[in-house]
């Protein structure tokens, strides 16, 4: 009953969200259709209630990054573009939604998350300017925080889904004519995908704490 509870306030969240996504996506997608929005989050947001298993700090950030990346995605299959006013105040955050969790360890490897995929896509956007933005180096940066929190088995299994996603992605723009494929969406999907597959490392919960070693002296 809990998690049906938790599921349809994630749904009620997703569509009270609609407002204020709708505001921040029309400026760079005027076409951009509301109901879908809202429809959209709703969906993603009901689905990561019903994942469950994760500290009340977490699960909020993980929220409040899922109707990010709606708007995330709806603006860069338009516009080609992520813009800063919306990638970069999440940062800090993340980071102090992490931080409340109570554990230094997860929050160190979120951090390392986060900056090896920043030097990772930052020497891919390097390379290859064309074919990575620097908005999606900063995505790539944004997304490893929670992933990173979660374990190295997140990180990777993001990585290997956004890969597959990107891939298909361009594959199918090239069929159509297309040379340019914005990069934002593999990001969001790859990062989506592995937080809903509960691949998370050994992180303990808020107020646990190991059983007591035996101190009892062995027998002479």
């Amino acid at each position: 009953m809990r998690v049906i509870f938790s599921a349809l306030f994630a749904a009620f969240l997703g569509l009270a969200a609609t407002g204020p996504l709708t505001r921040a996506v029309r400026p760079h997608q005027p076409a951009a259709s509301a109901p879908a929005l809202a429809m959209t989050t709703a969906g993603l947001l009901t689905a990561l209630a019903l994942r469950g298993g994760l500290p009340p700090p977490v699960l909020a950030a993980l929220a409040a990054l899922t109707v990010l990346g709606v708007a995330l995605a709806a603006v860069d299959t338009a516009a080609h573009r992520l813009p800063d006013a919306l990638v970069l105040p999440a940062y800090p955050l993340l980071i102090g939604a992490l931080a409340l969790t109570g554990h230094p360890t997860a929050l160190t490897r979120a951090l390392a998350a986060s900056g090896a995929c920043l030097a990772a896509y930052g020497a891919v956007h390097l390379v290859a300017p064309s074919a990575l933005g620097f908005g999606d180096v900063k995505l790539a940066g944004l997304l490893a925080l929670p992933l990173g929190w979660l374990g190295w088995k997140a990180v990777a299994a993001a990585t290997v889904t956004t890969l597959a996603v990107g891939g298909l992605s361009a594959f199918y723009a090239l069929r159509r004519g297309r040379s340019h494929v914005p990069y934002g969406p593999p990001l969001l999907v790859g990062a989506y995908l592995a937080v809903l597959a509960g691949l998370t490392g050994t992180v303990p919960r808020p107020g646990t704490r190991r059983p007591p070693a035996d101190r009892t002296p062995p027998p002479a």
